[in-house]
């Protein structure tokens, strides 16, 4: 399923290569379904572990692996990264309020 998208083929370079997945990483994209496909490419890329979403009301989701996806809170998204449960985030502008990024080492933009 994975596309060969060079700014996706970035961020997949940065998490591996350059291994910003051990630190954490937060991906920002200015829209919502270009968030959504990220996201789900990077749960395909790591399918043990979980991938958030966090965007607007109503959208934010959660990912492990290609197939399970299911609605999330943003509250619940941010407990996640607190926590450190999960390493990757995906996020729309949503997550300029609110969001704990000092748990995250590392930051992405794809637009």
């Amino acid at each position: 399923m994975m596309a060969q998208d060079p700014k996706l083929n970035a961020v997949t370079h940065y998490l591996v290569e350059e291994d910003w997945f051990r630190h954490g990483c937060i991906v920002f994209s200015q829209y919502y379904d270009t968030a959504s496909w990220v996201a789900q490419n990077l749960a395909e890329m790591f399918p043990e572990d979980l991938v958030g979403l966090y965007a607007g009301a109503g959208k934010s989701a959660l990912f492990r692996g290609l197939e399970n996806r299911n609605e999330a809170e943003r509250q619940d998204l941010k407990r996640l990264v607190e926590e450190q449960a999960t390493k990757i985030m995906v996020a729309t502008d949503a997550a300029c309020e609110g969001l704990n990024l000092q748990r995250l080492g590392t930051l992405g933009d794809r637009q």
